[in-house]
């Protein structure tokens, strides 16, 4: 969604210098349908961001409740420069209302790097063992198979790697959501100052 409107960033850099880089759009919510197939919930809806470009969620945004004229602000994220970007956080400004991808948020530092470093060394491993003659220590069945044996080997290394990947949380006290959750509840804030809208408690209370 590299063609929303960016209103605000803030980046970030992991241990292993992956730079995670957030940004964040807001919009109003055009149409949005839901209906279930075969079982299946499907959603479907249209935001006009503030760029007065259109763009379409089949996601559901995070899960979060939106109805047809509700201003709605995100956040995105974006590794390494990324052209484009993943919805980690949305927010409903005319509920006040929010939903975060919190796993995704922690993890998204190290995604696939530890998997990546995993193939290298066990593609460096299979052509060190192949050429230094030290098949000899390896069961017969794997001396007779060495290329396959060692695709699978490159494959459960990539695999292992991810996993370990996945698992890891450099934000454990979610620092960065808390930064997040304060930038898209700051949009809303402006929103409502700007469009002069009183807050849901209030009004409800002038509903009352």
């Amino acid at each position: 969604m590299n063609y929303c409107k960016r209103l605000q960033s803030m980046e970030f850099e992991s241990g292993n210098g992956v730079r995670l880089r957030y940004w964040c759009t807001a919009g109003d919510v055009v149409s949005t349908r839901s209906w279930i197939y075969r079982g299946e919930w499907f959603h479907e809806t249209w935001i006009r961001a503030d760029d007065g470009r259109e763009w379409q969620s089949t996601s559901g945004l995070l899960g979060l409740a939106v109805n047809r004229g509700h201003r709605l602000a995100f956040a995105w994220c974006a590794a390494n420069d990324a052209a484009a970007g993943d919805l980690v956080a949305v927010r409903n400004c005319t509920t006040s209302e929010s939903r975060a991808t919190s796993q995704a948020i922690a993890t998204e530092y190290d995604r696939r790097a530890y998997g990546r470093w995993g193939m290298l060394l066990a593609v460096l491993a299979a052509c060190v063992i192949g050429q230094s003659g030290c098949t000899e220590i390896l069961p017969a069945f794997v001396v007779a198979h060495w290329l396959p044996c060692s695709l699978v080997l490159v494959l459960l290394a990539g695999l292992l790697g991810f996993v370990l990947s996945a698992q890891m949380d450099p934000d454990p006290e979610r620092e960065v959501e808390r930064k997040i959750q304060l930038a898209l509840a700051g949009m809303e804030y402006a929103w409502r100052a700007t469009a002069d809208v009183p807050p849901v408690a209030i009004r409800r209370q002038l509903a009352a």
